[in-house]
């Protein structure tokens, strides 16, 4: 099976486990709903991967979920992305992470996700409309941990290669950047402590759930 064919079936497979969550742990108090352009606009989204002017990247990598409480409007709404990584940066001593370094000098190659950057930076401008915009990470290789929330930070962004130049990363051959995600409890967080606190859920239940789920990864 050919990395991005694997990346569409574990991106789907989040998608079923995330709408599951909501169901088990909030199903009486918020509506969730698919809302990303595979969901919206399945028959025209191979005509839209590669065109790159502002609108259709703004369609192409708009959030994959809106969730919305039922009857509390004390309550925020939300936009969630759902990102699945299983490849990373294969070298600690690469000419890349010794340039990365001179940002942050102890980074491990393990605390580096490859994030598509036109999706990465639409998620910012979207957060910096004061939309309540989150990333719910799976990574099968982070040194803290599998599952990440990350609210979209330029500062988080340590490099970008573009089109035309994609020699230090496995994937696409679109724009990526390769995002910190040292858990910080600012930006990056532990995806059971975010959910617990913006939901005010029981953190031990939630973190058991998504822990027994990864095995489908």
């Amino acid at each position: 099976m050919s990395g991005f064919h694997e990346r569409i079936i574990n991106d789907q497979a989040l998608k079923n486990l995330t709408v599951n969550f909501f169901a088990e742990f909030l199903s009486d108090q918020v509506f969730y709903r698919n809302i990303g352009v595979e969901q919206t606009l399945p028959d025209i989204h191979e005509n839209i991967r590669h065109k790159y002017d502002k609108t259709t990247e703004f369609i192409r990598y708009f959030p994959d979920g809106f969730l919305c409480w039922n009857q509390n409007n004390d309550h925020p709404s939300y936009l969630i992305e759902l990102k699945t990584a299983t490849t990373g940066l294969c070298k600690d001593d690469s000419s890349l992470m010794e340039q990365m370094k001179k940002t942050v000098p102890d980074l491990k190659k393990e605390e580096v996700v490859n994030i598509e950057l036109g999706s990465f930076l639409n998620l910012e401008m979207i957060k910096d409309n004061d939309i309540n915009v989150v990333i719910w990470l799976f990574v099968t290789y982070h040194l803290q941990s599998n599952w990440l929330a990350i609210i979209p930070n330029q500062s988080l962004i340590l490099h970008r290669h573009m089109r035309g130049t994609m020699i230090n990363t496995r994937g696409s051959g679109t724009s990526i950047a390769n995002i910190f995600t040292r858990i910080d409890n600012n930006n990056i967080f532990f995806l059971w402590d975010w959910i617990s606190k913006e939901f005010g859920l029981e953190n031990d239940k939630v973190k058991d759930y998504f822990l027994n789920c990864q095995e489908i990864f």
